[in-house]
């Protein structure tokens, strides 16, 4: 059974590699094709470059999530993956992000790793998209078998009609790692606190 869920997973990140990175890469590569008609000095220049980018940084995001399922078990460090992450993040939605409540000389498991920076990625997407923040703090601490995740922003927060059933997406995906999700918003900002546990 082991042998059959772990072919299946395989097969999952085949498909993963062969069609969104595929169409990430096409729908870049068509991108430039249509940048290079525009006439030079065209207003539409700039934001194709940008989505450009964009769609190149999401290539690269994803084949590090590709990387980290294929991973043996094990410890990675997840002090600097925070760093070089929270450094993306503020290039790709033009946001500071403070990661100085992220544990020096944390370690956790890789795949457990691979699925707290697609949290944060989701976190600082909805940030950003719905409440408009600008600066952003990230917090990573463990303790014994538990990881804390928190993401602090100054955006409006989420609307009152939401309610603690928001961010839908965000309560399923922890759900599904078996963790716990806490919100509060309000018309300063919004702190999300994720509490997982490390499996063994």
């Amino acid at each position: 059974t082991q042998s059959r869920s772990s072919a299946a997973s395989d097969v999952y990140k085949r498909q993963i590699h062969d069609s969104v990175l595929q169409l990430l890469a096409g729908t870049a590569f068509r991108l430039e094709a249509a940048r290079r008609l525009l006439p030079a000095g065209s207003a539409a220049l700039p934001p194709v470059a940008d989505l450009q980018e964009e769609l190149i940084r999401g290539q690269s995001e994803l084949r590090d999530y590709i990387g980290t399922l294929r991973e043996a078990p094990g410890e990675a460090d997840a002090s600097a993956a925070m760093r070089e992450l929270a450094e993306r993040l503020e290039r790709q939605w033009g946001v500071a992000c403070d990661t100085s409540a992220v544990a020096a000389g944390l370690s956790l498991p890789a795949q457990l790793l691979g699925e707290v920076r697609q949290l944060v990625r989701e976190m600082v997407a909805n940030a950003v998209r719905h409440g408009r923040a600008r600066n952003i703090a990230l917090r990573l601490a463990r303790t014994g078998d538990k990881v804390e995740l928190g993401v602090t922003d100054d955006g409006s927060g989420f609307a009152a009609a939401a309610g603690p059933k928001a961010p839908r997406s965000l309560k399923e995906r922890v759900a599904s790692l078996g963790g716990q999700l806490a919100l509060e918003t309000g018309p300063g900002g919004s702190d999300i606190a994720v509490m997982l546990r490390v499996k063994d």
